[in-house]
């Protein structure tokens, strides 16, 4: 007959997270399982942790995008608190979170995003493969990781170099545009590769994939007339952006 008491101090002693039960009513089963994890990285005492979006995605056995997306869903209904941290150079590093166990006082469910006021960030800048770029942010943190994301992605698969600012904008410009029409990161190779099956190399560009998103599902096979009308179409373009 097993004794209880033989787990307690042993090896089969467990580690536990005192998750509150109004949690269950206003989170997803994957913001749940995050703040979970949070918890097993958080102090007894003060609730903070500061484990990175790779670590907790391993975690919980998902994509970076969607713990990030599970993250911001628990900072948007107040179930955790979330502040910056930067290392001695201005170099961000991996986030504080601060874990709630009392509802707040609001409704939860009531807050839009046109009435939450993005947090206040300086422009930074980050550096990829030598390249400075500018650190131009969509909406608060969590939003800006996403955005590299997609940027590192774009300037991978198309292997750009020595980029201008005027081309920063228009990966930027990109890779807000593929986010919104919810095109993820690991879908541009593929999009990409489409695009130069069907059109051609010579016209697959930063900004020309924005418009054959569909190519996500295979690439078209055209008929040299089709190509042809293509080039005397992009000859055309080019012709009068000259002039």
């Amino acid at each position: 007959m097993t004794d209880d008491n033989e787990f307690v101090g042993s090896k089969y002693e467990f580690t536990f997270t005192i998750v509150p039960h109004w949690l269950l009513e206003v989170l997803k089963p994957i913001e749940l399982t995050t703040y979970i994890a949070l918890g097993q990285y958080a102090d007894n005492k003060t609730k903070e942790c500061w484990p990175s979006v790779s670590t907790l995605a391993k975690d919980i056995d998902r994509s970076r995008y969607s713990t990030i997306k599970a993250l911001q869903g628990l900072e948007e209904k107040n179930v955790i608190e979330v502040k910056q941290r930067f290392k001695d150079k201005g170099e961000q590093t991996s986030n504080l979170y601060i874990l709630k166990l009392t509802p707040p006082s609001r409704k939860l469910d009531t807050e839009s995003k046109e009435n939450k006021t993005p947090r206040d960030i300086e422009n930074l800048t980050q550096t990829i493969s030598n390249i400075t770029k500018p650190n131009e942010l969509y909406f608060d943190t969590y939003d800006k990781q996403v955005q590299e994301q997609y940027v590192d992605t774009i300037v991978q698969v198309f292997n750009l170099s020595n980029i201008t600012k005027n081309k920063w904008g228009q990966i930027y410009n990109t890779a807000k545009q593929l986010f919104e029409a919810k095109v993820y990161p690991e879908q541009i190779p593929t999009l990409v590769k489409n695009c130069v099956i069907t059109y051609g190399e010579k016209y697959t560009t930063v900004n020309s994939i924005l418009s054959h998103t569909e190519l996500l599902s295979g690439a078209r096979t055209k008929t040299s007339k089709d190509v042809q009308d293509l080039v005397e179409n992009k000859s055309l373009e080019s012709w009068v952006n000259d002039n």
